[in-house]
């Protein structure tokens, strides 16, 4: 598959290579260049799947390419999986998760949408082990919850903690 990447221009099998060998058990770091290379690209099943790829196999390197990913994808799909993916990320590399908790306070402060505020939530039920009734099943991201209460109880965990840490800087002064 690494040899068919490097000579194909069929951008649905590069997509298919790319998953296949990023995803377990093969987590093959060999494609990273190649996620790299169409992570922009304008095929937007390409940028999705590069987007998750990242997510998988990345490393620390990874978060702010998924940063910029977020900031200037146009489709609001591949959008939530940069976030997402960001996800992936903390489950092998945990020392990122305060800088993925700075980008879900940021997005968290620009108003995002419906969609956006789901992934949010059901991130942050792992990053911060709490429960906010968000479910993620085969029928997808949903909640148990009005909207307004979950995007509310985003906003006091992830705020909530800013709190805490200036207090204890004060203390500590």
């Amino acid at each position: 598959l690494l040899e068919f990447l490097s000579k194909s221009d069929d951008k649905d099998l590069i997509a298919e290579a790319i998953m296949i060998l990023s995803g377990y058990p093969y987590q093959c770091k060999e494609v990273l260049p190649y996620i790299h290379k169409y992570i922009t690209d304008e095929n937007d099943d390409l940028r999705y799947r590069c987007i998750i790829s990242l997510g998988w196999i990345g490393d620390k390197n990874a978060f702010p390419l998924l940063y910029k990913c977020f900031q200037t994808e146009n489709n609001m799909t591949n959008k939530g999986y940069t976030l997402s993916s960001m996800r992936q990320l903390y489950f092998r590399i945990p020392e990122l998760k305060s800088n993925i908790l700075e980008v879900y306070k940021e997005v968290m402060r620009s108003n995002p949408s419906q969609d956006i505020i789901l992934i949010i939530g059901l991130c942050l039920q792992t990053l911060l082990r709490m429960k906010i009734g968000i479910v993620e099943d085969e029928k997808g991201i949903h909640s148990t919850d009005s909207i307004e209460n979950i995007k509310e109880k985003i906003k006091k965990n992830l705020f909530f903690n800013d709190m805490d840490l200036l207090r204890s800087k004060k203390m500590d002064e």
